[in-house]
């Protein structure tokens, strides 16, 4: 079921934080994002709601929302249907409320209701641009790189139970054999069943302007990641894509360069390109081969030296159909491997430890996997073998995603360093805040958000270790390093300290 969730443009905003929450400053913000009636309305168009009655739509997606959204909540139908009973006076037992979750009036419902709550998030996001990412771009910008936005792609995977086997394929469909209680054949013997592994998966492109999830497609485990790589025409805004080893592949990586835009991707260990105009730019051994005995040598050859010298070099790769690309390839002390990084970015623009550091940054979309499936109950969907149930189920995981970072944008507006990991899977407020928002209750939102930003340790982030620091395992490091680049001159000299 794929759904595309676009992201507009984000103006500027202002640096200087304003001190206090305002209800003026929640009026300009949420304005009049009320939506209750609008999915009242939806529920009656849609089906879901066929004749009047006890029954109240706008509650029960509430319910849902807040079920999946709350870290704490037990993976069961049973203990939504108890939220909505406690929390807005029904009176719905299991065996109704899993007819009106497994229906596909209800699959149409929550689709618009994702669909609104996209939309508000685009909204407010144009409010309060991501400050890091923002500064991330405009520093890339410096160096020379005409782009207006980073994209990082990748997927995230989770197991579902073996009836979705067909519908969802998993990696290892027939690996598994369950023993049948109580059968067995003519001969006397046990009798086996083969059980099909189900998986799925999010093929996600996260947007490093606005810091959130961009577009998003539900897929099975087995679906090939760079078929969802959406690649900016020549005519569209320029961008620099950041993807792992799953993505690589020559006719993207020449897609995207013909196109005008830039990459950098984790290259593959077998490569068999052939290298030339070798520099190399580290090493940890005072003797080491010269950049000169890495020419003409395989990538493949030459990852293997580099990890027994302990050495970095930054060369030209030549594939057979003639593509040309530049590599980086690195020795990591902590985990005594050498990686290999594939960019189209001239060596005179990005020097190749920016190359290394521009490569960290794509972390950020497994942190917003982390929120997903930590905070907002994305691994919640593994309790159901129906199919509408489901989808419904991730949509509410999407919806409760989309609300808690329209909460840390705003606070944003007045808090330094907002931690949308702590916002995420600390969802006390969460209920009541989103009872506040569908009714477009400004008196309560205001409340909410006061008392969150009155606890700034709540929402903050915490002081990062000086080893994360120092191995630019931190957003904030990454910024640093390159700042610290632009005040230093581009040396093409060997030996240059990793």
């Amino acid at each position: 079921m794929p759904m595309s969730l676009s992201h507009k443009s984000v103006k500027k905003h202002n640096k200087k934080l304003p001190a206090n929450v305002t209800k003026n400053k929640i009026l300009d913000f949420f304005g009049n994002q009320g939506t209750s009636s609008k999915i009242g309305k939806k529920a009656r168009k849609c089906g879901f709601v066929k004749r009047k009655g006890s029954f109240q739509p706008t509650k029960f997606a509430q319910a849902v929302i807040t079920a999946v959204g709350s870290s704490d909540t037990p993976e069961s139908l049973s203990k939504i249907c108890e939220l909505y009973n406690v929390n807005f006076e029904g009176k719905m037992q299991i065996k109704p409320f899993w007819n009106r979750m497994s229906s596909d009036e209800c699959v149409d419902f929550f689709e618009y209701i994702l669909e609104q709550s996209e939309r508000t998030h685009n909204d407010v996001s144009q409010k309060c641009a991501y400050a890091e990412g923002e500064e991330l771009i405009q520093l890339f910008q410096k160096k020379g790189l005409p782009i207006e936005d980073i994209y990082l792609y990748d997927g995230s995977y989770w197991k579902l139970k073996s009836e979705l086997a067909d519908v969802y394929q998993g990696t290892r469909s027939q690996t598994k054999i369950k023993v049948c209680d109580g059968i067995f054949d003519e001969a006397g013997d046990v009798c086996f069943d083969e059980v099909k592994d189900a998986g799925i998966g999010l093929q996600t492109k996260m947007s490093m302007k606005t810091g959130a999830i961009k577009t998003v497609v539900l897929t099975a485990e087995t679906a090939n990641e760079k078929s969802f790589v959406e690649v900016p025409g020549k005519d569209d805004s320029k961008a620099l894509m950041l993807m792992d080893s799953g993505y690589f592949s020559l006719n993207l990586l020449k897609d995207i360069d013909t196109n005008g835009s830039f990459y950098i991707t984790k290259g593959r260990k077998n490569c068999a390109a052939v290298i030339s105009d070798c520099r190399t730019w580290g090493t940890y051994r005072k003797i080491a081969p010269k950049a000169e005995e890495y020419n003409g040598m395989k990538v493949s050859d030459a990852l293997i030296m580099i990890r027994q010298n302990k050495q970095n070099i930054d060369f030209t790769a030549t594939f057979k159909t003639g593509l040309s690309v530049r590599m980086v390839a690195f020795y990591s002390k902590e985990k005594n491997e050498t990686v290999l990084l594939v960019t189209n970015i001239n060596h005179e623009i990005l020097a190749p430890k920016l190359v290394t550091n521009a490569y960290r940054v794509r972390w950020q979309c497994e942190l917003c996997f982390k929120n997903l499936k930590s905070g907002s109950g994305l691994r919640f969907s593994k309790c159901t073998t129906n199919l509408n149930i489901l989808r419904v189920l991730i949509m509410s995981s999407l919806c409760a995603y989309f609300l808690k970072n329209i909460a840390a944008n705003f606070l944003s507006r007045m808090l330094k360093n907002i931690s949308f990991w702590k916002i995420h899977v600390k969802p006390s407020w969460f209920n009541d805040f989103v009872k506040a928002f569908f009714n477009c209750n400004l008196e309560k939102l205001h409340d909410i958000l006061k008392t969150l930003k009155s606890r700034s340790t709540f929402v903050t982030k915490s002081r990062q270790s000086f080893k994360k620091e120092l191995e630019h395992r931190t957003l904030n490091s990454v910024l640093q390093s390159i700042r610290e680049s632009l005040m230093e001159p581009i040396i093409n000299e060997e030996n240059l300290s990793a």
